[in-house]
């Protein structure tokens, strides 16, 4: 005997579960959130389209800057912000398709879209590091004169372009990994400028045009300090590995505490998108009909304490041996 109990609260889905919530007084929380998420996902939308149009008119100029400047911080930093808007357009493509309610075989839709191009993104960036540092250490040895004048008006630029497109991206960055990574190129990038910008001054007094290519290595240690958090992450993700922001030892403790329960196994915790993890785990119960009187509560508390918004928690008898015969102790 088992009977299966889901609630996913994915922004799609809510309004099919929205006259359940009502008989338990949800009603309109459930709504309220689901508008949230929705809107949410507007702004996120709006500001990937803002990023990736500024950046590529930002990093093309900045490109023919750092040529006519003879300045590899700058061309550096270019090549840095057309992976970023590889990036930022990988990761606006999967948030559009992560939106799609699924059908036939995609059961889930493309919601795992988004996980996949934060791994991209930090693919791709790390990939350029290793192109990066073989020239710059080239110039570090042998350095050309750089001009400084156009060198410090990009950089400034730049950090205006990055800061203001990191700042549209700082609201959603909490939660989803695929916005965080957006969120954190772009306020490294804008770090970076700033440090190129400094670097222009300094040759500018000083002369020493070496100091453009240690920036550079610089630059290339911000991008992999930022990149690599992101890269480990979303590849965590991709092996359904427990999401970090979920303690299980608690979620086991908290689901043997359901009234009725008197065993857990087959607990797993993985996340669907970047923005939605889901939970399935088989219970056994003394009390079957308790149990299952329990659970939509349970399902509650697990969205509201755990952010785990698509709980499947299956409930068996104790005598039914399924740990033994098919389910396997993996909990």
């Amino acid at each position: 005997m088992g009977v299966s109990n889901v609630h996913e609260h994915s922004p799609e889905d809510r309004h099919d579960h929205d006259h359940d919530h009502e008989e338990h007084g949800g009603h309109d929380h459930h709504h309220d959130h689901g508008a949230n998420l929705e809107s949410a996902t507007r702004d996120q939308k709006r500001a990937f389209a803002i990023g990736v149009v500024l950046n590529l008119a930002f990093c093309i100029g900045e490109a023919f800057v750092g040529y006519f400047s003879n300045s590899m911080a700058l061309i550096a930093d270019a090549g840095h912000n057309f992976t970023d808007v590889i990036g930022l357009a990988l990761a606006w493509v999967a948030l559009l398709a992560s939106t799609w309610r699924g059908g036939g075989r995609f059961t889930y839709g493309l919601k795992r879209s988004s996980i996949i191009a934060a791994f991209i993104n930090g693919s791709l960036l790390m990939v350029s590091c290793v192109f990066l540092v073989w020239e710059c250490v080239a110039r570090f040895f042998h350095p050309e004169p750089v001009r400084t004048l156009p060198l410090i008006i990009t950089a400034l630029l730049g950090i205006v372009v990055n800061g203001y497109t990191a700042w549209l991206f700082m609201k959603g960055s909490k939660d989803d990994i695929n916005v965080r990574g957006a969120f954190l190129h772009l306020a490294a990038d804008a770090a970076v400028s700033l440090g190129v910008a400094l670097s222009g001054v300094v040759i500018y007094y000083t002369r020493l045009n070496w100091i453009d290519s240690l920036v550079s290595l610089l630059i290339v240690g911000v991008i992999i300090q930022t990149t690599w958090s992101l890269l480990t992450e979303s590849l965590m993700q991709l092996v359904d590995a427990v999401p970090r922001h979920i303690d299980i030892e608690k979620v086991r403790a908290f689901l043997l505490k359901i009234p009725g329960v008197s065993q857990l196994h087959d607990l797993h915790v993985w996340n669907i998108g970047t923005n939605l993890t889901a939970l399935s785990a088989h219970v056994g119960s003394k009390d079957v009909l308790l149990t299952i009187n329990s659970i939509h509560e349970a399902t509650h508390e697990l969205r509201d304490t755990y952010k785990i918004a698509h709980p499947t928690i299956q409930v068996e008898p104790d005598d039914s041996g399924c740990e033994q015969k098919d389910c396997g102790p993996n909990s």
